[in-house]
């Protein structure tokens, strides 16, 4: 895995620190506001999960509490969408386990 992911030249990434075990923390999901709405921060989370479950890795991320444009509970539905999946006990972490390919037969 790659500690920084950018499409776009540089419209939409995705910025992981990755330890020597353990799962990769993804730090910072960024798409530039005039970027926004086009599915290029959807497309760079894509390329880390497909990285991640590649490599058996999980990744890990709390979700703030939101800004102006996005709350935290749309944050949180965002990336419930890409099987991330509350920690039990906390309120703003979530935790994504690599998914097995399945080879077509």
């Amino acid at each position: 895995m790659k500690h920084t992911y950018a499409l776009h030249d540089g419209r939409a990434s995705v910025d992981l620190v990755i330890g020597l075990e353990g799962p990769a923390i993804v730090s910072r999901v960024i798409v530039r506001p005039s970027a926004r709405g086009q599915g290029w921060g959807c497309e760079v989370l894509r390329a880390v999960l497909d990285d991640a479950d590649r490599e058996g890795v999980p990744l890990i991320l709390e979700v703030d509490d939101g800004s102006a444009e996005f709350s935290g509970a749309a944050l949180t539905d965002w990336y419930s969408r890409y099987g991330f999946e509350p920690v039990p006990g906390s309120d703003q972490t979530m935790i994504r386990h690599p998914r097995k390919s399945i080879d077509p037969v």
